[in-house]
């Protein structure tokens, strides 16, 4: 047998284990950045859930005495959100499949269970904010003036408003 052979064999199986062992890290290292930053994330979403939630609350236990200003272009806002959040969760539902079918990821990494967080984070986002446009429309509502008279039919109700 041949000892060069023998020990360029160990040296390429040694470089192969740090190779491995390397590209170990940066996956562990790549997990740790996506885990923080999705925290952050979820932070931010829940943050955001529960000011509309307060917000909601706060306008249907105290309604304003007068009419808010620039309902429609609030309400159009909070709606852009909703299908903003809609859009962001189906993707983020999306890459969860796709991490689920990584073979390099763990269940104990971390990363799916930051995920599934994440997801539930918009999802009460969406939500959050879908209820507060209503809330908002609800509020409004109530300073429109009824419609004068009675109306015999759909017809009738239908040609008024149209007038």
């Amino acid at each position: 047998m041949d000892v060069n052979k023998g020990e360029r064999g160990a040296v390429r199986a040694a470089r192969a284990a740090e190779a491995i062992g390397a590209r170990s890290l940066a996956l562990l290292r790549a997990i740790d950045e996506a885990v923080e930053a999705l925290e952050l994330d979820i932070e931010l979403l829940s943050n955001i859930s529960t000011a509309a939630m307060e917000l909601n609350a706060e306008l249907k236990n105290n309604p304003p005495k007068t009419r808010m200003e620039s309902v429609d272009r609030l309400v159009d806002t909070l709606r852009q959100g909703v299908t903003t959040a809609a859009t962001v969760y189906h993707t983020a539902k999306q890459r969860l499949a796709e991490l689920q079918e990584h073979s390099n990821l763990r269940e104990d990494d971390g990363i799916t269970d930051s995920c599934r967080r994440y997801i539930e984070a918009v999802a009460d986002v969406h939500d959050a904010l879908q209820d507060l446009a209503e809330r908002i429309e609800e509020v409004d509502a109530d300073f429109e003036q009824p419609l004068p008279g009675k109306f015999a039919s759909i017809k009738d109700l239908t040609a008024s408003l149209k007038a």
